[in-house]
């Protein structure tokens, strides 16, 4: 071949390839079942999302007119959130009958669930609940044995973090109830020993006071009761062996 022919091919080859770099998307074939491709930025997308992805929706978005996807945004219908927070939806179905919907709450982490299914007779969750249903959490903060008022500990993380508190306490009585008390600065609670076979009652008072971190024991109070009706207070009779946050 001579010269000038190759120089001709070369730059006719040249001209192809500029010709296709500069065409961009439209130059390059997206794969389908039967051919290898490029994949075009929708299938890029839905590749994301079928892999966990949020998708970003618009606030009035009915949760319930959702096809299966992964979601985020704020202001939901039909959701629990009632304030413009930032939440994630997830919903999966087996079938046109059955579906699950989990919600996120992203700045309290709160989880909550709702099964729905459809009955012969039209009409949604005819013989289960329906609703949302919380899905609670417990992050344990502290444990071991609190009893000298005045004394403070460390927590593993702040108390505002959590909607609720559960204490668990030794009240003398073979076992350890736990109690489940509302998010508070200052919590205050009774526990009564009412074992069947002892003489006294007791009735134990106590109170924590939270400051970020930390939670300090300021009430310990034994009330007692004898046979004979007497009572007596005492000191320091309540012993709390833990502390959990709950979200």
């Amino acid at each position: 071949m001579k010269k000038n022919k190759i120089a001709r091919a070369l730059q006719d080859l040249e001209n192809r390839l500029n010709i296709h770099i500069g065409g961009g998307d439209s130059e390059h074939m997206p794969a389908d079942e039967d051919h290898n491709g490029f994949m075009t930025i929708e299938q890029v997308k839905e590749l994301g999302y079928a892999m966990g992805d949020k998708m970003i929706m618009p606030a009035g978005t009915d949760i319930f007119k959702l096809p299966p996807g992964h979601y985020a945004g704020s202001g939901f219908k039909g959701g629990t959130q009632k304030d413009s927070s930032w939440e994630t939806i997830d919903i999966y179905r087996s079938t046109d009958s059955y579906w699950q919907y989990w919600e996120t709450l992203s700045f309290t982490g709160e989880v909550f669930f709702q099964n729905r299914h459809l009955g012969g007779d039209g009409v949604w969750n005819n013989d289960s609940y329906n609703g949302w249903q919380k899905i609670e959490k417990v992050a344990p903060l502290w444990s071991g044995n609190l009893s000298k008022v005045g004394t403070e500990i460390t927590m593993t993380d702040e108390w505002r973090k959590f909607s609720y508190f559960k204490i668990t306490v030794d009240n003398h009585n073979a076992f350890a109830p736990a109690l489940t008390i509302r998010r508070a600065e200052t919590i205050s609670f009774v526990v009564p020993n009412l074992a069947s076979d002892a003489v006294s009652k007791d009735t134990f008072e106590a109170a924590l006071e939270f400051n970020g971190k930390k939670a300090t024991l300021i009430e310990n109070i034994q009330n007692t009761v004898d046979a004979s009706g007497d009572h007596a207070v005492g000191n320091g009779g309540l012993s709390i062996l833990s502390i959990e946050g709950v979200i």
